[in-house]
């Protein structure tokens, strides 16, 4: 385990690559929430600060906001919401015609609390990172 300096947090995995020129690293905690900080340049705010006392060369953890979940200052999910019209355009398009209920391919928006406690996958290109992440077995069954 890897823990954050000044912090009680610890992180159980950590996945980093190169993004946009920045390195960026991702960590998995005990209760398999997505943590991610950024190597500083120099060119950011917090390097102009004067009294110095920001100058790690990191920015803060940050925790990966996960699909239909809003989370509060600890980090766990308080709400979870769903696209209404894109669950009626995957019920007309994507469904079986004589079963709705049941899809061809659907979004998923809950999915924030069946994350394992695993690293990620990461992949950077055409300007975009892709963080690719483990699900509990539990999770796939109810699919």
């Amino acid at each position: 385990m890897i823990s954050e300096p000044n912090s009680k947090q610890e992180f159980e995995h950590i996945s980093s690559i190169l993004h946009v020129s920045k390195l960026v690293v991702f960590a998995t905690d005990q209760d398999a929430r997505i943590y991610y900080t950024v190597k500083q340049d120099g060119f950011e705010d917090t390097a102009l600060d004067p009294s110095g006392t920001n100058h790690t060369g990191w920015e803060t953890w940050k925790i990966l906001d996960l699909p239909g979940a809003f989370y509060s200052e600890t980090g766990h999910p308080v709400a979870e919401i769903e696209d209404i019209s894109v669950i009626e355009k995957e019920q007309q398009n994507n469904a079986f015609t004589d079963d709705a209920d049941k899809y061809i391919i659907r979004s998923r928006y809950t999915t924030h609390n069946h994350t394992a406690r695993a690293p990620v996958q990461l992949i950077s290109g055409l300007g975009h990172l892709y963080v690719f992440r483990q699900l509990c077995v539990p999770a796939i069954a109810r699919w």
